[in-house]
């Protein structure tokens, strides 16, 4: 059988199984619960959607709607949209977004953003792309070793990161995009080497662009996906010359770019400056002297 047949149902043997998993427990698709797919940090992420689709950025939010979840976003008195979280992850949940609304409005189902249906949809936004990565994962294995081990070695590294129980459990998290997306920056580096086209250069850009603005520590990522199929001194002398070219630069500060001005644009309207630090007071305090013992240990923890 093809390989991409199998990889292909697996994609859909694993989103059927997420779906399986989460359905199970009502209280996913419950407006205001603890477990609700748009509670705290994921409504944070996705609340750029019902403000561009639905409502406004201000004046026009539903009343209360940052206490129905549990402040993961802010509404100011001119109910002002305030979130210290990017839009990255909402880009990628528009095309289940869009089609939900659509969806309920051929149906007449209540949607204000927040209706169980929401829920569900941030169910299966999360678990397409958790399943797309696994695909594109395991299709990038199978190009260097048999598929079994391929299929093996994949499903290993999505259950052994936890990346499991972000696609069905905590959905509307970042931790699954931005698996998706270094899974991709994988994808378009490996092109990158086989062809030597271009455009894989570009999607590598954006693809890494969104990986950084989801998550900006996720910026030292770019020394491994760098450094993907090295095998010696004179193969990293040549990527080194090849990234450093003019043409690379430009695209990669342009994509880099396009991919932040809307996050820019939107801080300005928010905090009052282009580039702002969304987290004030929000640091590593720990960065110097990690508490591993007490995180592995402590009773706190379990």
């Amino acid at each position: 059988m093809n390989n991409k047949l199998i990889i292909s149902f697996l994609f859909v043997l694993s989103f059927l199984c997420l779906l399986f998993i989460s359905s199970r427990d009502q209280e996913n698709y419950s407006p205001g619960s603890y477990k609700s797919n748009l509670f705290v940090d994921p409504a944070g992420y996705n609340v750029y959607l019902p403000a561009t689709f639905q409502h406004s950025f201000i004046h026009d939010f539903p009343d209360k709607t940052d206490s129905l979840v549990a402040y993961g976003f802010m509404l100011n008195k001119d109910k002002k949209v305030i979130t210290k979280f990017t839009y990255g992850v909402a880009l990628l949940q528009t095309p289940f977004y869009v089609c939900g609304l659509a969806v309920c409005k051929a149906l007449n189902i209540p949607n204000n953003g927040y209706s169980p249906v929401n829920n569900l949809i941030i169910d299966i936004s999360g678990m397409f792309y958790a399943c797309l990565g696994l695909f594109l994962l395991i299709h990038l294995l199978s190009q260097y070793f048999p598929l079994k081990y391929a299929v093996a070695s994949g499903l290993l590294i999505f259950i052994g990161i936890n990346t499991l129980y972000y696609a069905s459990v905590q959905t509307g998290m970042s931790h699954i995009y931005s698996f998706f997306l270094v899974i991709l920056s994988l994808h378009f580096i490996h092109k990158l080497i086989q062809t030597e086209n271009f455009k894989w250069f570009v999607g590598f850009c954006f693809s890494f662009s969104l990986i950084v603005l989801i998550r900006p520590i996720n910026i030292i990522y770019v020394f491994p996906l760098f450094l993907f199929i090295v095998s010696g001194i004179q193969e990293l002398k040549k990527r080194i010359n090849q990234f450093l070219n003019f043409k690379y630069i430009a695209t990669a500060l342009h994509v880099g770019f396009l991919v932040f001005l809307p996050q820019f644009i939107y801080w300005k309207f928010a905090y009052g400056k282009f580039i702002s630090d969304s987290y004030p007071g929000e640091t590593f305090a720990y960065l110097s002297s990690p508490k591993i013992k007490e995180f592995l240990f402590s009773p706190i923890m379990a």
